[in-house]
Parts: structure tokens; C-alpha cells; sequence
């Protein structure tokens, strides 16, 4: 299932040599989450977020994480085997993708996607995981910009 997961996204993946981007709502009725890691230079470390939006754009929860060892997060899914499947996270991944439900995988490049790298960039080496169930103060001109549909041009 995640080689199937990786060509999905590895087929979306473009040169961008200049474009418009925002990011973009969901379609009525849908949810999306979008999520981001940031790698703090030559440490070897980072840190995980996301956040779901409705339709209107609208905060329903996000997420951040402190990842203390890439090596192990990047093994596990360049090495992933479906026959043992032992971590949480894979199979719960693998499970969600495989409810009977529409599911869209795609790259979004980072300039749309500011306000899940700020929720990354802004996780606690003290806290495993956080659940915010309102957008933390330091993301919320992103959240704005998100509602607003501000472009940047890349290129």
C-alpha cells in the first residue's frame, strides 16, 4: 500500500519553473488536511504538523509534533512491508486510505502551504503530540491569508 501511496504522490510531483499558488478550499462537503515537516539543519531533527479546514476554510483541529529521528521515520516508510506491519501510524494511514470513502492525495508546493509549516515549525521538544482545537496565535495571519486566497508567484 505505501509504494501505491508514493507513485500516487511521486505522479504529482512537477517541475515548477512559475505559477500562481494559494491554497485551495475543498469542495463543498469535503475536508482536507494538509500537513508539513520541518528539518532543523544538520541536527538531523524535526518536527510534524497539520491542520484540517472545511470547506470554507474554517480551523476544524490541528496538530504538531516534535520527530526526534528521521532515520527511523524515513526507514520506516522507504522499507515499509505490508506483511509486518508494526507501527501505529503506517496502519493507521493504510486503514483511512482504504475506507470506502474518496480520497485525493497530492504535493502542495510549501508557498501554499504556510500555514501547516508554521504549526511544524512551531512544535515543542517537551510535548510528544499537541492537539490544537483553535489556531494557536502564531498561525493565525497564515489562517487569514488561507480565507483570504492570497497568491504568491513562484518563479
Amino acid at each position: 500500500m505505501i509504494g501505491d501511496l508514493r507513485s500516487i504522490v511521486a505522479a504529482d510531483v512537477r517541475r515548477v519553473d512559475w505559477a500562481v499558488i494559494r491554497w485551495c478550499q475543498p469542495p463543498e462537503g469535503w475536508c482536507k488536511l494538509n500537513n508539513n515537516r520541518a528539518v532543523v539543519a544538520g541536527s538531523g531533527d524535526s518536527a510534524g504538523g497539520g491542520v484540517i479546514q472545511n470547506a470554507s476554510g474554517h480551523w476544524l483541529i490541528g496538530f504538531n509534533r516534535w520527530l526526534v529521528d528521521n532515520v527511523e521515520v524515513f526507514n520506516l516508510l522507504q522499507y515499509y512491508n505490508e506483511g509486518s506491519l508494526t507501527l501505529s501510524l503506517v496502519s493507521h494511514i493504510v486503514s483511512m486510505v482504504n475506507r470506502q470513502w474518496s480520497v485525493e492525495i497530492c504535493h502542495i508546493l510549501r508557498e501554499g502551504n504556510k500555514l501547516v509549516d508554521c504549526m511544524s515549525k512551531c512544535a515543542s521538544r517537551e510535548v510528544l503530540i499537541c492537539h490544537h482545537f483553535f489556531p494557536p496565535k502564531v498561525v493565525k495571519l497564515q489562517l487569514e491569508e488561507d480565507l483570504r486566497n492570497t497568491s504568491i508567484e513562484r518563479g
